[in-house]
């Protein structure tokens, strides 16, 4: 009859293929984002879109503004927001 072995101890090559395999996947939480963004449409009071309108947005924590002219359809999209307090 033949004795089961028992499971062999992680040899160096393995061990560090398993560091590797760890430390890869664990820098993916580390790349985590804390931008936002803010996207909208501009329309009159029928409901029709307002291409080429300036939207300003202002931080009133910082006194920062930045603008952005709505598209053909009157939408309008500000991205990379850092937050502030």
């Amino acid at each position: 009859m033949k004795r089961a072995s028992s499971p062999r101890p992680a040899t160096g090559s393995t061990a560090a293929y398993l560091t590797a395999l760890v430390l890869a996947t664990a820098t993916g939480l580390f790349a985590q984002s804390y931008q936002g963004a803010i996207r909208g449409a501009v329309s009159d009071q029928q409901g029709s879109a307002i291409a080429g309108a300036k939207v300003t947005l202002s931080d009133a924590a910082t006194g920062t503004t930045r603008s952005a002219l709505s598209n053909d359809s009157g939408g309008y999209d500000f991205s990379q927001l850092v937050p502030s307090t």
